[in-house]
């Protein structure tokens, strides 16, 4: 890989973080699924990243599902929506 495409690959992961972090992604999720439900995806996002590991998506599904008590279903179509592959190395598949 060439590293200055590296760098941006990084770069964008930030960039994604940022704005999964912030009020606007919730604002902009909140009236499909909640606001605690996107609150609560993105506690589970930042309690990764303040342990630093990566966590697995099944992991945050059983968080979002069996913790929180949202539908599978309901998880499934919002991975969809915001693409949760491009969080990869924030989560991994599995």
């Amino acid at each position: 890989m060439h590293e200055g495409s590296e760098e941006m690959e990084i770069l964008d992961l930030m960039d994604l973080l940022q704005f999964t972090f912030s009020s606007q992604f919730v604002e902009k999720w909140r009236h499909r699924y909640s606001t605690s439900f996107v609150e609560n995806f993105q506690r589970r996002l930042y309690l990764a990243m303040e342990d630093k590991k990566p966590v697995k998506r099944s992991s945050l599904t059983h968080y979002l599902v069996k913790k929180c008590k949202y539908n599978e279903q309901i998880v499934e179509d919002f991975y969809d929506a915001i693409d949760i592959e491009i969080y990869y190395p924030v989560v991994l598949r599995g």
